[in-house]
């Protein structure tokens, strides 16, 4: 390979962006390219493997190009089938009709015994097996970034995860529809808080949390009644966002309004959300104010979680399962 071509990552501008701002500073990819040089820019340590020894060399040429440091691994496919069916983890087959014959046994073990990443992307031969090695490799908090193939929706990707690995807590940022394929990302335990994000006029997006608040867990009662009733308020809406602060994690904590109303307080008035206040203190004195009166109103009508005869904070929840 004469010429170096991609000087982007081949990753679609949603999964680009949410990657960039979860800053990872390790990741493994399988499948060597554009996305390698460009996580090693950003500062991360990439792990990749490829198959192809012309390819391996083009990427190793443009790092040390750039003076950027990577471990690039080349690991051939080997002859010989060991299952018929590219599905089945245990093949390590590529779906390719041209490398039907072959299998990717090594490729897919390449990740073996080199402990846990913030960052895994599936992008590269025998998808299905290189998955099943992968998600046990994301550290708590981390993503997987999956080339979701065709007939699959966003959703079930997420439950296929949670169901493979007993994942307490996953989810997605942004939908593919079943009949498209594309790179899905896939958080884990508290980055599935980063996929609440807004996207400003610039097409930028932010991850963010709202303040004041905090949410049942996925796994507690009204979770999911308390996402789906978010996404009825402000999901695709145009908004404003004050953000005077950021949080450990790297969100800005905002208070959203969505046509003139606070998102976040409005999760409270349904019962949808708990006041936080660990961090009352750091509200205004007419915002404290109103979130309190909104949770002491929502408990005496019993709407929403406060329905439960011993409702559990979040943040007691969390802690119980620690």
């Amino acid at each position: 390979m004469d010429e170096w071509v991609p000087d982007l990552p081949w990753l679609p501008y949603q999964a680009a962006s949410i990657v960039a701002n979860a800053c990872p500073r390790t990741a493994f990819e399988w499948g060597s390219g554009g996305s390698t040089v460009w996580l090693a820019e950003m500062g991360a340590f990439v792990t990749s493997v490829e198959h192809r020894q012309e390819w391996h060399d083009a990427v190793w040429a443009e790092l040390e190009k750039r003076k950027l440091a990577a471990e690039l691994v080349l690991e051939p496919y080997e002859e010989g089938q060991i299952g018929p069916d590219p599905s089945d983890p245990e093949h390590y087959k590529s779906a390719s009709t041209e490398l039907g014959k072959v299998n990717f046994r090594r490729y897919c073990h390449a990740i073996d015994g080199r402990g846990k990443f913030d960052l895994v992307l599936v992008d590269g031969m025998a998808r299905a097996s290189c998955l099943w090695h992968g998600a046990s490799h994301v550290r708590p908090g981390g993503w997987l970034v999956l080339d979701k193939p065709v007939g699959m929706g966003s959703t079930e990707a997420v439950s296929k995860i949670k169901w493979l690995f007993q994942a307490e807590k996953a989810g997605h940022t942004g939908t593919l529809d079943p009949l498209a394929t594309g790179l899905l990302p896939l958080c884990f335990g508290e980055a599935t808080k980063f996929s609440s994000t807004l996207l400003d006029a610039d097409k930028k997006q932010h991850r963010v949390r709202l303040d004041g608040i905090d949410a049942p867990e996925s796994g507690q009662p009204f979770g999911n009644r308390s996402k789906q009733s978010l996404s009825d308020l402000a999901y695709g809406r145009d908004a404003q966002a004050y953000c005077p602060k950021v949080d450990r994690y790297g969100r800005r904590v905002c208070k959203v309004l969505v046509d003139g109303v606070d998102v976040g307080l409005e999760q409270i008035r349904r019962g949808m959300a708990w006041h936080f206040k660990r961090y009352k203190r750091e509200q205004s004195d007419r915002n404290r104010l109103a979130y309190a009166a909104a949770e002491n109103e929502a408990w005496a009508e019993r709407r929403g979680l406060w329905a439960d005869a011993d409702p559990v904070a979040p943040w007691d929840w969390r802690a119980m399962r620690r």
